[in-house]
């Protein structure tokens, strides 16, 4: 039940994170604030929805019986909110970006940063370790994209973005090597994914904003 509600909480407010991540960069948009009020207003009518569900139908949800229900409903509601409310919402601040006069700065081609190669290096000792973890096959495809995601969004800073990179590695050895079956080892991977979750959902935010 815990699992269903934070997936429902992910889906519903994951576009209602972009969005507000990013708003401080469009000052003062009256058009930027109407979308926003919209996206709260829809934000809160979907969760709202999503736990009425959840406790109409706890019983098969606890037992787990409703797992692929609930990933694709927290999975339609996120698709649905961002793509007729938080979108338009970045595409304002991506407008208010663009005509800004000052432009973020780049970021410095591959392996001319400091940092480069220790990462990279780190990076591949990750993958081993995704080769060696205990878990199954799901925990170790988990943990591997986090670290492909965590490579990917080093080189996408600007400038780079190293202390996300080790959160997220960090985050992805714990998805490996704990044992989920402990309960206080699974809170832990539970909490360490859900800070993951937060960081991708502000670097899309990030992403789909910056001028190009």
């Amino acid at each position: 039940m815990v699992a269903s509600i934070l997936a429902s909480v992910a889906g519903a407010g994951g576009p209602l994170l972009m969005v507000e991540s990013v708003r401080q960069l469009a000052h003062h948009n009256p058009n930027l604030d109407r979308q926003r009020r919209r996206l709260w207003v829809a934000t809160l009518i979907v969760f709202l929805a999503q736990l009425a569900w959840l406790y109409g139908d706890r019983a098969a949800v606890g037992a787990g019986h409703r797992s692929l229900a609930v990933a694709t409903v927290s999975a339609g509601a996120f698709a649905m909110l961002f793509v007729f409310v938080a979108y338009p919402a970045l595409q304002t601040v991506h407008a208010a970006l663009a005509a800004a006069p000052s432009q973020p700065p780049r970021s410095v081609p591959i392996f001319r940063a400091r940092a480069d190669v220790p990462v990279v290096l780190l990076f591949g000792a990750a993958l081993v370790g995704a080769l060696l973890s205990p878990n199954d096959l799901g925990y170790r495809l988990k943990g591997t994209g986090m670290i492909a995601a965590a490579l990917t969004l080093y080189f996408f800073g600007r400038p780079r973005a190293l202390r996300t990179f080790l959160g997220t590695v960090v985050a992805a050895a714990i998805t490996l090597f704990i044992e989920w079956e402990i309960p206080w080892q699974r809170t832990i991977g539970m909490t360490s994914q859900l800070a993951v979750g937060v960081l991708g959902f502000i670097w899309c935010a990030r992403l789909l904003t910056w001028p190009r």
